[in-house]
């Protein structure tokens, strides 16, 4: 049997990108384009768990509700889920992501290598955003919420903030190295020269280079960017 690879360009609209998604090159190596094709939800969880099970969010239940929220949501059932069903059939299974939602962590399990190429020049840590969002002035100023850390000594969130919000967030999306334009690509490019491939090999690989950040605010001081601040926690 083929090989089946499958490559998701996490968010990226079909306007913006359908030009490139058909070239001669990949139906030469046998790619398939479908051009109605419908993501079942508007966010990465339950799109991508329902390509690996065929239902729809409502049926398969892996999505957020007023009382579940990530990160709290798992995949709970893998009995039909696609790795195993292809692990049955013979296929070595092999799961390179950029996205942290997008991990064995989160449910997606069944495959035989896991890797984790996400790079991201983030300084808060999950625990910094939290204090950030317990100190946050009314207003959500930056310089209010900078003065209600200071008065409550929190010193080293303060600093860390400044120096994302300011060199990543302003200075390096003016001269554009932020956001990066490389979220992992060379890393699954080096990942796939080097793979033990098997007779039968199943690759799903997670690009997030045309995802997020939308917004250069942090939630926290009351944007609109919804970068997992989770991710690894």
């Amino acid at each position: 049997m083929d090989d089946i690879i499958l490559i998701i360009l996490d968010t990226l609209r079909k306007d913006y990108g359908e030009k490139y998604l058909n070239p001669p090159i990949l139906r030469r190596y046998g790619f398939v384009y479908y051009s109605n094709a419908i993501a079942p939800s508007p966010w990465t969880f339950p799109s991508h768990v329902s390509i690996f099970t065929g239902k729809y969010p409502a049926i398969h239940g892996v999505h957020e509700t007023r009382d579940m929220k990530i990160p709290k949501i798992r995949i709970r059932e893998h009995s039909r889920f696609l790795t195993t069903q292809l692990s049955g059939m013979g296929y070595n299974t092999v799961l390179i992501s950029a996205n942290s939602l997008i991990q064995p962590n989160f449910g997606f399990r069944g495959f035989n290598e896991v890797y984790d190429i996400f790079w991201y020049p983030e300084k808060l840590s999950h625990k910094d955003v939290e204090i950030i969002k317990k100190y946050k002035s009314k207003n959500s100023g930056y310089l209010s919420t900078a003065i209600n850390l200071i008065y409550h000594r929190k010193f080293e969130v303060l600093w860390r903030a400044v120096e994302d919000v300011i060199l990543y967030k302003k200075i390096l999306s003016r001269i554009r190295r932020y956001p990066p334009l490389d979220k992992g690509i060379n890393k699954a490019i080096s990942i796939l020269k080097n793979l033990d491939l098997k007779d039968k090999n199943f690759i799903v690989i997670n690009l997030m280079e045309v995802h997020e950040p939308y917004s250069m605010k942090y939630p926290a001081l009351g944007g609109d960017c919804h970068y997992p601040y989770w991710k690894g926690y």
